[in-house]
């Protein structure tokens, strides 16, 4: 029986497999390095991104908030120069009307209905909002009042220059503050014959005036209590004290109505003795910008 030779198998077969099979893993490991690399350079990018973007979020977020804490600032020094410019202005009307010759002679006789009369034309062409006339002995004569004010202060007649006065009412709360002045009356051989006291009340007017001219919220604070304020509300509504409020009295942060505000306070009017009471300018800036910035 004849052999059937088997035919041998091609030369080289299996190195060419192996070859196919080197060269797959060489381009595997090429596409593996290209994608680390991309993977890198994507990193390094984020990473430059975070480091130059981190420190210029921060430095404008710390800008804002150093414009703003410099607006209120200058609305503090605004602040004090106003108040200085209105008792110096309720000072000069107090000794020009205690000079006027027709006040003297009216005072002398003891006419009150004709005293009354004349003050009432002095307070309108001045522009107050009250004038009284008292004896030598400290006690009311005569006194002439806006209708639309509220309370009077109690014993005005003590007064010479301008300082600010509350109104208690009976039940011991503050129902009016009121900006006064006081200038003996004389004769013409200086013989006191009595004072007049001007004043200007000042409420939510008041309040609303200085906020056009500082642009500012005002609030003025007896003993630390707001009792006349521009912010809407009024001084009855609580405040929400923000946890990181500042202890410092001069410069703190408070949440009104929904709206964060920076704010600083200024002293008016010290304390002279245990009788009287500290008085307080509060000028506050809503900062809503400030704190959706810091919020991005």
């Amino acid at each position: 029986m004849a052999r059937r030779d088997v035919p041998n198998a091609k030369p080289g077969g299996l190195g060419k497999r192996q070859a196919l099979g080197s060269s797959a893993m060489q381009t595997l490991d090429s596409k593996s390095l290209s994608v680390q690399l991309v993977i890198s350079l994507v990193g390094l990018t984020l990473l430059t991104a975070l480091m130059v973007g981190l420190p210029a979020i921060w430095l404008i977020r710390t800008q804002l908030e150093d414009q703003a804490w410099a607006q209120v600032h200058q609305g503090v020094q605004a602040t004090q120069a106003l108040y200085a410019a209105r008792e110096q202005d309720l000072d000069n009307l107090a000794t020009l009307t205690a000079q006027r010759p027709s006040l003297r002679s009216l005072l002398l006789p003891g006419d009150r209905e004709a005293l009354t009369t004349y003050l009432e034309t002095l307070r309108q062409g001045a522009d107050l909002d009250w004038i009284a006339v008292c004896d030598t002995e400290a006690k009311p004569i005569a006194q002439v009042v806006d209708e639309t004010t509220g309370a009077l202060p109690s014993s005005p007649c003590t007064l010479h220059s301008a300082q600010i006065v509350s109104a208690i009412a009976p039940t011991g709360e503050v129902s009016g503050v009121w900006l006064l002045s006081g200038e003996p009356i004389k004769t013409d051989n200086e013989e006191t014959i009595g004072a007049v006291i001007v004043g200007r009340q000042l409420d939510t007017v008041f309040a609303a005036q200085m906020r056009s001219q500082t642009g500012l919220d005002h609030t003025l604070l007896l003993d630390d209590i707001p009792v006349v304020t521009s912010l809407i509300g009024g001084p009855t509504l609580i405040r929400k004290a923000d946890l990181a409020q500042d202890r410092d009295i001069a410069r703190s942060t408070f949440a009104w109505a929904g709206k964060p505000y920076y704010a600083s306070r200024l002293i008016i009017q010290a304390p002279e003795n245990n009788s009287t009471r500290s008085i307080r300018a509060e000028v506050a800036l809503a900062v809503d910008d400030v704190v959706a910035a810091e919020q991005r």
